[in-house]
């Protein structure tokens, strides 16, 4: 692979292709945790993710931008929009006082108030009503964050675009045909999960119940769909739509548009 354009930092091909192997494996263990335990899923993503960035920086994949100067922005789109919905989940888990807290969102206060002793209605609260499952959806959201800002920097040919999203196909068919083959087993001898309690008493593969795939389907659509909206942008240079040939993502300022669109789908 070539270095980028713009004399940036040399490449360490090593190091870029552990973060990609990094990051795909951060989503199979997710996917084995997300059955048991969600919250496990989402530390093990967010770590694989920030380890994952880490190593690109090394390797000098995320400096500069694909593409030529038009596209070299501090922040793309997708991630001041990823950022400012980060910043609202965690105003949603800082304590406040009492007064502040009702004023921000008397609704909030209410459900404080209904639920708690009066011996602690002075107890400083969080606008979340929830703020455990807040902290995980945060923690997901920027796991997510990461991956997409991973690709969208990092990659610098098709032919490593599909590399990355074929190893989402494998995982979520994987996944998908060790869950058919389990529910049509009676015996359940492809499950590990114990089946007391679970939905329907049944687990299917890895995932203890229909909502577990679609967090699974949470997880990797995104990134999925940034890897094929990547490899399907319009190439640069002399190489043409040339197997493995360069390309430049739609994260342009004149492109914002499409990315905001794709990180809403």
């Amino acid at each position: 692979m070539a270095p980028p354009a713009g004399g940036g930092p040399p490449i360490r091909e090593g190091a870029w292709t552990a973060s990609v192997l990094l990051v795909l494996a951060s989503f199979l263990f997710a996917c084995l945790t997300l059955g048991a335990v969600e919250p496990w899923a989402q530390s093990v993503l967010g770590a694989g993710a920030a380890a994952a960035l880490l190593l690109a920086l090394a390797a000098g994949r995320l400096h500069p931008l694909p593409g030529g100067e038009e596209a070299r922005v501090g922040l793309l789109v997708p991630e001041m929009f990823v950022l400012g919905i980060l910043a609202l989940g965690v105003l949603q888990v800082l304590p406040l006082p009492p007064e502040l807290h009702r004023t921000l969102s008397p609704a909030a206060a209410r459900v404080f108030d209904d639920g708690l002793p009066p011996e602690d209605g002075g107890r400083w609260r969080t606008l979340s009503v929830y703020p455990w499952a807040t902290r995980v959806e945060v923690l997901r959201l920027a796991a997510l964050g990461a991956v997409f800002s991973l690709f969208a920097r990092g990659l610098r040919r098709t032919s490593e675009a599909r590399f990355a999203l074929g190893g989402f196909v494998a995982l979520g068919t994987l996944a998908a045909v060790l869950g058919v083959v389990d529910s049509s087993l009676e015996g359940g001898l492809l499950g590990w999960y114990p089946r007391e309690g679970t939905f329907r008493d049944r687990v299917a593969g890895v995932l203890v119940n229909p909502n577990h795939f679609a967090g699974l389907l949470e997880m990797t659509l995104l990134a999925a769909l940034g890897l094929l909206f990547a490899a399907g942008a319009r190439e640069e240079g002399g190489e043409g739509r040339e197997r493995g040939g360069r390309f430049r993502p739609p994260w342009a300022p004149g492109d914002g548009g499409r990315g905001l669109a794709l990180l809403l789908a």
